[in-house]
């Protein structure tokens, strides 16, 4: 007889909704990463946060976590200042993540700093998925506020965890 199952959500709109989970011990989180989510340290303290206080890394532990990187807004229509661009720059440990220059504006590439704060964190590239995709002009696919404002939906990714034996 199963225990049941326990589910987790995050709604978002262009922010990056990540799923993660570890396989070894079942557990699993849902993180909304907008740039100052990304830029403060969110996908790390949920990392942390999932492994428990008392992790100790260790050999192959990138081979127990999997993740998933939902829609979001891309590098075609995700545009900074470029002292924010360059902020989501360091704190995606120098990753490519500015692409085109206008003057003062910079287009940046979320998804790929949350990929590579999730590698940093302990993550093999090769079990992060990735849901291709911009929210912000793709209209008939997804929400967003950055295209719509205040009268925008939410999307919701969720992640459960496997029914246990008892």
């Amino acid at each position: 007889e199963g225990l049941g199952t326990v589910a987790v959500g995050v709604r978002v709109a262009d922010c990056v909704p990540i799923l993660v989970a570890d396989e070894a011990s079942g557990s699993i989180a849902a993180i909304h990463a907008g740039w100052r989510g990304v830029t403060r340290g969110v996908i790390a303290a949920a990392l942390d946060r999932l492994r428990g206080r008392d992790h100790r890394p260790g050999e192959g532990e990138g081979e127990r976590l999997v993740a998933a990187i939902g829609p979001c807004i891309g590098a075609c229509c995700f545009e900074v200042g470029r002292d924010v661009g360059e902020e989501i720059a360091r704190a995606a440990a120098e990753a490519r993540v500015i692409g085109s220059e206008r003057g003062e504006k910079v287009y940046v590439d979320l998804r790929a700093a949350v990929r590579a704060q999730l590698v940093a964190g302990g993550v093999s590239d090769g079990r992060i998925d990735d849901v291709p995709g911009c929210t912000k002009h793709e209209a008939a696919r997804f929400h967003s506020f950055r295209r719509d404002g205040a009268h925008s939906g939410r999307m919701l990714a969720a992640i459960a965890t496997r029914p246990r034996r008892a």
